[in-house]
């Protein structure tokens, strides 16, 4: 997505991402949540996990302006292994291009990203939801 002005939303087009932009954010999100949480274990949800917690994600914006800034932002929930909600909190972060062009979108969509994953990581790690 680009945002042409501040009402219009334009749909890329012949994007050049290598797979889907989901499971990109996931994993790259996964990667930087186990470096910035180093004694916890952060995986994928595939099957319970006794006394594990689930971090639910909601992206709103991932996105480059018409002013040359590239923008993540939504929301995030951590719940508990019975499936109730300890913390619910939004995230923005966003980035200057540092030039023209969808290559330096791209990267700085990136650190966009990077910001948002540590800034839940500050959250997670200062909310004392483990033993």
């Amino acid at each position: 997505m680009m945002q042409l002005d501040d009402i219009t939303l334009n749909a890329a087009r012949e994007h050049q991402w290598a797979e889907g932009l989901g499971r990109q954010l996931e994993r790259n999100l996964r990667a930087n949540l186990a470096q910035a949480l180093p004694t916890l274990r952060v995986m994928r949800a595939e099957g319970e996990q006794a006394n594990a917690l689930t971090l639910r994600l909601n992206v709103d914006q991932f996105q480059g302006r018409f002013d040359g800034v590239a923008v993540a932002s939504g929301q995030w929930q951590l719940l508990n292994d019975a499936g109730e909600l300890l913390a619910m909190e939004n995230f923005y972060a966003e980035t200057p291009l540092a030039e023209d062009g969808y290559p330096a979108l791209v990267r700085a969509l990136n650190d966009s990203w990077d910001q948002a994953a540590e800034r839940i990581a500050t959250e997670i790690r200062q909310g004392d939801y483990f033993d």
